[in-house]
Order: C-alpha cells, then structure tokens, then sequence
C-alpha cells in the first residue's frame, strides 16, 4: 500500500481466481521434515526477523507447505501483507507473500503451498526472512506477529485449472468503503459457490482497457450485500503489488459467498468499468461456481 493512490480515469477489466489451496490428502511419510516458528515479529523496517533450521533428513522437496495463525500487534494501524523470503543451501528458493490483514482485532489462520522441485542433503541451512511489505503510516512499529509451521514435502504442488465464469462490472452503483476517505466507491459484485470445502485463495488482477494497473480493494461476503463491507469475513488492499489483491479464506459447500470488488480511491464516474470472473483450484476440476445475484 503506498500514501498516494492515482486516481482511476479508465475502463476497468478484473480477473479474478479462486484457488484451493489444500491439495490431495496426503500421508506422514510424504512430509520429509517440518518446523515451527512461534512468536516471529515481521520486521517493518526492511532488516527482516530471520529464522533458521536445519534440515533433519534430504532427499527431493518438491514443496513446502506452510499453515499459521497472524495475532493483531499494532491497534493503531492495520497489518500489511507479510512476506518471507526462504534460501536453501545457499540458493534463493521463494520471496512468498503470505498474507495481508487489515484493520482487524484478534488472529486470523493462513495456509499455502509453495512449488520447490530441488534435492537437498541432510544437514542443509534452510532461512527464513519475515517483513511486513509496507511500513503502515511510517510509524516503524511491528503491526503483528505470527506462529507459522513449514512443512518440507515430497508431494509436488498441484497445479491449479481455471474456468472462466464470466463477465460482471464495478459501478453504475456506488457505497462508501469503510476505512476509505469519503467518497463515491463504484463496486461489482459474484455470488458463489463451491462444491468442496477446503482452503481457497480468492486472487484478482486489476488492470483497465489501456492494460494500465490500478489500485482495486477485494472483499469477502458470507451474506448478501447491504451497502457495507464492515461484515467482510475477509479483505485484501494490495499483494505485494497495487495491481493484485489476495486473501485466503476457509470455505464450505452449501454455503453462497460473495466477492465485492471496489476501488481503493473514489471514482466519480464509473461508466464502462466491466471485468471478467474466473474460478481455479488445483483439485483437477470444477471446485467453484458462479450463480446469478438475487
């Protein structure tokens, strides 16, 4: 997230991916080796937390996985998304944004998986760097800390399809986004299914007709929109970028959701602001399904 966002003068396409994030079942003898962080403060200031572990038995990693739980630090400001950058054995393996949660009081659980496909000798140092992306209004206060399990697998990481479900605009209507400044926020918005609970990923890329990014705000609904987001069960600004929002968010069949895509800025004149719906999970199939808003 950065202090100044432009302001939005073009059409507007959003792609939008619901991903499952749980993967096949899988046994104990899968799981090469795993470890626990507890009580990791993400470093706002760009010098990062750093964790280590030794890796206790090798072989070929074809991915990681990883699960935890966020706790809320900082009530004045909101927590930006946290990343970690990992190196094995010298080598860089993945710079991974694990979450973003904003203006919330508590802990929220996350999971993910992150494709490795390298093989690795007992004894290899394995890293771990925590930063919170963006220092939320300067202040160079930590806004969370977190517990996060990595668990080194010889399961390869499923590899997501997608099906496209169509298309849905922002505007003409308009709300006020809580937490933004006062203003006219165009918003569309999909109710959804799926047909099998699990973890998801909820990804949407914003861009307009001129292929230009921009600043967009994704919201989770488990109940029909009413003129406020304030009952989000979940929320993403920006994922490591402007130009994406993500969020992770346990999901149960017979269940309708509802993504509400807005702007992070005020729009004064919505016209032509389409985009386009798409639904992945890396189950194989079909895990998810548009339905029409009542």
């Amino acid at each position: 997230m950065f202090s100044t966002k432009p302001t939005l003068t073009a059409a507007i396409f959003v792609s939008v991916f619901l991903v499952l994030t749980s993967g096949t079942a899988r046994t104990d003898a899968q799981i090469i080796d795993s470890v626990t962080f507890e009580g990791v403060v993400p470093d706002p200031n760009g010098s990062g937390e750093f964790r280590t572990h030794v890796l206790a038995d090798g072989g070929l990693i074809r991915s990681l996985r990883y699960f935890g739980t966020i706790f809320e630090e900082n009530t004045a400001t909101y927590v930006n998304e946290v990343t970690v950058n990992i190196a094995a054995a010298g080598s860089a393996i993945a710079n991974q944004a694990i979450s973003e949660i904003a203006d919330f009081a508590g802990s929220i659980d996350f999971s993910g998986i992150i494709p490795v496909e390298q093989n690795f000798d007992p004894g290899d140092l394995w890293s771990f760097a925590f930063f919170e992306t963006f220092d939320d209004g300067g202040d160079q206060v930590p806004d969370a800390n977190l517990n996060i399990t990595f668990e080194f697998s010889e399961e390869p990481a499923p590899m997501p399809t997608v099906s496209d479900l169509g298309a849905f605009g922002l505007g003409p209507a308009f709300y006020q986004r809580s937490g933004g400044i006062a203003g006219s926020y165009p918003y569309g918005i999909v109710p959804f299914r799926v047909s099998q609970s699990g973890d998801y990923q909820l990804n949407v890329d914003w861009f307009n007709a001129a292929s230009q990014s921009f600043d967009g705000y994704l919201y989770l609904l488990d109940s029909p929109f009413a003129g406020s987001d304030e009952s989000a069960i979940a929320f993403n600004d920006d994922f490591v970028t402007t130009a994406v929002s993500r969020l992770n968010a346990q999901l149960q069949t017979g269940q309708t959701y509802y993504a509400l895509m807005t702007t992070f800025s005020p729009v004064p004149d919505p016209t032509g602001l389409v985009g386009n719906f798409s639904l992945s999970t890396f189950d194989g199939g079909t895990a998810a399904v548009a339905i029409p808003e009542p």
